[in-house]
């Protein structure tokens, strides 16, 4: 009856950590910045072209000494663009997908 709680629980973790992720996944390639100082991962970021903000800011109000605590891939959103063509009386468009970037986390002491 154990080996069976134990498995069952064990695949569940598999499962999870498949279906929710195991880490810091994004569309791009995009540095770890987690541990840096918020001026160190700007620079991170800005180096690899990666568009960032500030999802979270906690802390001392002085910020001073802003340290990075967690970093999320912030997804896409969709644009979309399209016209009227006169010619054929019809309406042509077309969606493109835009990464958003990297959203992270500061604790400023």
């Amino acid at each position: 009856m154990r080996s069976k709680i134990v498995g069952g629980l064990v695949g569940f973790v598999v499962m999870s950590a498949a279906v929710f992720g195991g880490g810091i996944a994004s569309a791009t390639t995009a540095p770890n910045v987690v541990g840096m100082s918020e001026a160190n991962a700007n620079a991170a970021l800005d180096t690899a072209g990666a568009p960032h903000s500030i999802i979270s800011r906690s802390g001392s109000s002085s910020r001073d000494e802003c340290t990075v605590t967690e970093q999320r891939d912030l997804g896409y959103h969709t644009q979309a663009a399209g016209a009227w063509n006169t010619s054929t009386h019809s309406n042509y468009g077309s969606d493109t997908e835009v990464w958003d970037g990297i959203g992270v986390v500061l604790l400023c002491r």
